[in-house]
Parts: structure tokens; sequence; C-alpha cells
């Protein structure tokens, strides 16, 4: 095993301890979207089959990583009632080079909505601790649950060597109404800083 496989290895196993499902259902919130300067809710989409709520930040390599996968998952779902959102909560620490200007920037890239959680309320509300994270969301009777929670797939940096789309097999089993499985898988990523 190589010096870089061995700490690719030491970080994915880091990674996979005692990291909390939390939640089952999230609270509705309001966000501006950092294109149009539109606010946007998770009540805006009560109607859709499914929510797919991106936690970002456009300074993390593995956010950047994943670019064109979430993009070709937009297009291949969203006519099939999957709604999608991108939230950066990456505002809070003085360290962050994140800024609204940046997420604008980044934002123009998208065909969806990227919101600017600059109070971090929507990172709370999900318990959302990394970027990038995901969490599919099945409307309910006016709530969100929570169907599938965590990593996109199970090859963050090499996207050709993805053996497991763990999201795309999520999405699939909640238009067919069956069970993610599984439902939570720990992401790999950049911690959201505070």
């Amino acid at each position: 095993m190589t010096g870089r496989q061995t700490i690719f290895f030491l970080l994915l196993l880091i990674n996979a301890q005692g990291f909390p499902q939390g939640k089952k259902y999230v609270e509705d919130f309001t966000l501006k979207d950092a294109r149009e300067g539109k606010n946007y809710s998770l009540s805006n989409f009560r109607n859709a089959k499914g929510i797919l709520v991106i936690f970002n930040s456009t300074e993390c390599p593995y956010s950047l990583h994943y670019d064109s996968r979430i993009g070709a998952l937009a297009k291949k779902y969203s006519d099939h009632g999957i709604s999608f959102l991108m939230i950066n909560s990456n505002f809070g620490s003085k360290e962050s080079a994140e800024s609204l200007d940046a997420i604008k920037s980044h934002a123009n890239t998208l065909d969806f909505p990227y919101l600017a959680d600059i109070a971090q309320d929507a990172m709370n509300k999900f318990g959302a601790r990394k970027n990038p994270e995901v969490f599919l969301l099945k409307p309910e009777n006016g709530k969100f649950g929570i169907f599938y929670r965590g990593a996109i797939d199970d090859n963050p940096q090499v996207e050709h060597d993805v053996r497991t789309p763990y999201l795309d097999n999520a999405i699939n089993q909640l238009l067919l109404n069956r069970n993610a499985n599984p439902a939570f898988v720990n992401p790999a990523g950049c911690i959201i800083k505070k």
C-alpha cells in the first residue's frame, strides 16, 4: 500500500466511526439563493416526489470533485419529480474563504438554487457536518422525512472508479416507493466550518 493509499484509507476509517444518523424529519427553513436573491423554503417543493439537499462548499476539494456528478443527477432526475437544492453553510469561521460572491459565481454553473446559509440555520436543522453531504427528503403530509443521508457514492475523488452510486440508488428506490437500502452512508468530505 502506498503512502497516499494509506492516508486515504485512514481518512475513510476515521470518517466511518461514530457518525450519527440524526433526525427522521427536517423542519422547514427559508434561505436566499445566491444567484437570484430569491427566497426558497422546503415548503416550496412539497409537491415534489423528493427533494435532494446537498451541503456544499466552493473551497472544499471533495465538493469540487462532485460538481459534475451532481449536475448529471440533476439532469437525470429533475423531470422525474426530484427537486435539487444546494446549501453553503461555511460562513461561520474566520478562516473560511467562502463568500456570497464565491457561491454566486459557483451557482452560475448550476441549474438549481444554491442557497447561502449564513447563520447556519439549515445546517443545524439537518445536523449536517460535511461538505458534500446529501439529504434526500420525501415530502409526506406537510413534513419532510429523511429518506437517505450521507455520501453521494463510494469514490469521492475518481468518478470513473465509482462502484456503488449510493445516492443514485436511493433516488431510484424513492421513485419506486421502496425503502432506502442503505438509508445512511457516512460521507467523506470537509467538515463544515462553524
